[in-house]
């Protein structure tokens, strides 16, 4: 089941970079940014209003967890930037292969509060997998 919706999730990526592109170069970079975002805080909102919950701060959080909201600006501009020059397949599949490494690395560090789980050579080979092809689908387009 969790595997079905990683496979949905990947698909709804490639749909809504392609969006956030359009809208990117239909507004420009930063009323794009806006946009997007203000109409996920709206749907965030209506979700809320009608469960009727309303949202608690937690103390003691670790400091990073509120970055994610600053990095999901920055992640939406650099696919915006990338996917004007490189197309989505390209900037998709170099995003993979840092995805994979930085998760790698998070994942046997335990980093940002992860449970530790060991670096397995089965991964480094799915890393080297992932590397050849990203080889392989950007022959000739100079990345």
């Amino acid at each position: 089941m969790y595997e079905a919706a990683a496979i949905g999730l990947g698909s709804l990526i490639s749909i809504m970079l392609s969006m956030n592109s359009g809208l990117e170069r239909a507004l420009g970079q930063v009323r794009s940014l806006l946009i997007i975002h203000i109409v996920g805080m709206l749907l965030v909102s209506a979700i809320l209003a009608f469960r009727r919950e309303r949202p608690q701060l937690k103390s003691g959080l670790p400091w990073f967890y509120y970055g994610a909201g600053a990095m999901g600006v920055l992640l939406t501009f650099l696919n915006n930037w990338a996917i004007g020059a490189l197309g989505v397949t390209i900037t998709l599949t170099l995003g993979i292969l840092g995805q994979l490494s930085a998760s790698a690395l998070i994942d046997h560090l335990g980093l940002l509060g992860m449970v530790k789980r060991p670096f397995k050579p089965g991964k480094l080979a799915g890393l080297a997998l992932v590397l050849a092809g990203v080889f392989v689908m950007t022959l000739g387009k100079g990345v």
